[in-house]
């Protein structure tokens, strides 16, 4: 573009996105092409790189054409000089990517279902990767371990456990982790954080990718203390 913000020279993709040859392109701005406001956006831009010489890299920019094609678009923009070494213009790469962001967006959305799902459950539950650093938790099992959900994230449970208690877990999750092979209903003798002893039943899978390769594992604990304590009274 010149200094006044109109095309020069645009290659096919640019002129593709308002479904236009190139040649239709030249002399004009983005005025023509989209919305004021969205264009009086990107004027702003090329004007503050004209006046300073810095450029602008790889900005999130949400389009929409006068066709109504809507894109999301990665944008890096330059100045340009001419032989004197005075601004003349910009330079702009503007990188499509709409399909990443859209999946951006449905894996948030899937993310946000799953852990809603997961808060719902009574039980213990959380994912770690194959390092045993915690990458998913819900609500009870960070309300047993006396901390926030986001607070676990990248820690691992001598984080929240005894020395002793995390040893066993971690022992637990190494053995699942090497032999591939779930613990189903394992009964377990944990104490929370404040000393406390609970008594869980305890299943661990291992996960693993759609590529069959394992990146990590699943537990879910179920709080039987109580009816651990009524049997032992029964008895």
């Amino acid at each position: 573009k010149d200094d006044h913000s109109r095309f020069n020279m645009v290659n096919k993709a640019k002129a593709a996105h308002s479904s236009i040859v190139p040649e239709q392109m030249i002399g004009k701005t983005d005025f023509d092409f989209l919305p004021g406001e969205q264009a009086q956006k990107i004027l702003d831009d090329e004007n503050a790189i004209i006046r300073s010489g810095h450029p602008i890299m790889n900005k999130l920019e949400h389009l929409v054409y006068e066709n109504g094609t809507e894109r999301w678009v990665s944008v890096t923009k330059i100045p340009r000089y001419n032989d004197e070494g005075n601004i003349i213009g910009t330079m702009g790469i503007s990188r499509d990517v709409t399909e990443w962001k859209h999946t951006e967006e449905e894996y948030a959305r899937n993310l946000e279902l799953l852990q809603t799902l997961l808060d719902a459950i009574p039980d213990c539950v959380y994912f770690q990767d194959l390092q045993h650093r915690f990458i998913l938790v819900n609500k009870a099992m960070a309300e047993h371990s006396k901390a926030r959900p986001e607070a676990m994230i990248g820690k691992n449970d001598f984080d929240f456990l005894s020395k002793e208690d995390a040893q066993k877990v971690f022992d637990e999750n190494t053995q699942v982790l090497q032999t591939g092979k779930p613990m189903i209903n394992t009964i377990e003798k944990l104490c929370d954080p404040s000393g406390n002893e609970q008594w869980f039943s305890v299943t661990k899978v291992p996960r693993f990718d759609s590529a069959g390769i394992l990146i990590g594992i699943l537990s879910i604990s179920r709080n039987i203390t109580e009816w651990k304590r009524l049997r032992e009274v029964k008895q």
